[in-house]
């Protein structure tokens, strides 16, 4: 956790090529804000900023699909960014695939709501607060005379307990989202979807730049992909980036 909240503030420092970046946007000068933001990510930072910016930019030059990927990598930093998550809708909309989502379980979706009304690194925070303060409740139990003291910190430690799991949860979760590396956009401006990792397999259906794929397996240069539709097959690795 505290290795997560480092990461954050180092990401968080000003940086120049990053605000010459901004200033390129301001007036207009998309492709020199997209060289700026691009030699930022070349250095190794990252940070939802930077990533919505790029994003934007990318938007503005006409580039959906890339405007897609750095939007879906925005949202993998701070998932409940709504700016991200509109503009994404936009860019969306302009695909050829209009593929239909299988509905996901109701108590699946409240979990991820509520896990992204913050981002990792808050949940991290929180979740090491929430610890600290339990142990000083259980210090305050174990050492104080005071019989009322030791009454009250006996419940206030209950509840402590029960939001440090439900945040340490949280945190974990959001950890393996953050991480997740199975998600990926079709980058290239079509591409047909195998039966099996091979050339001459079955044609199975055709997918076009933008969408998004989950990568279920992979094997020498193929990819087992599945679209929301729950459709399955194999694609060559160089049809998509990972987000």
């Amino acid at each position: 956790m505290l290795i997560s909240v480092f990461s954050f503030a180092k990401a968080g420092q000003p940086d120049s090529i990053f605000t010459r970046g901004n200033q390129f946007y301001a007036n207009k000068e998309y492709n020199n804000a997209i060289l700026c933001y691009e030699a930022v990510l070349k250095s190794g930072m990252e940070s939802h900023e930077l990533y919505y910016n790029l994003a934007n930019a990318y938007f503005k030059t006409g580039e959906n699909t890339k405007a897609i990927l750095f939007y879906e990598k925005s949202l993998r930093l701070k998932p409940g960014s709504e700016d991200a998550l509109y503009n994404l809708s936009i860019a969306n909309s302009r695909i050829t695939d209009k593929i239909e989502s299988i509905p996901e379980l109701f108590f699946i979706t409240w979990f991820k709501n509520a896990r992204n009304i913050f981002a990792l690194n808050t949940w991290s925070v929180l979740s090491l607060s929430l610890f600290v303060s339990l142990l000083s409740l259980v210090l305050l139990f174990l050492l104080t005379p005071s019989h009322f003291l030791r009454r009250i910190s006996l419940p206030l430690t209950f509840v402590n307990t029960l939001l440090f799991v439900v945040a340490l949860i949280f945190t974990f979760s959001s950890y393996l989202s953050r991480t997740d590396q199975s998600n990926a956009i079709i980058t290239v401006p079509s591409v047909i979807v195998k039966s099996s990792p091979d050339q001459s397999a079955t044609d199975l259906f055709v997918i076009h730049e933008g969408t998004k794929v989950k990568i279920r397996e992979t094997f020498d240069d193929w990819c087992e992909i599945q679209i929301s539709d729950g459709n399955r097959g194999w694609l060559l690795k160089d049809s998509f980036d990972i987000i």
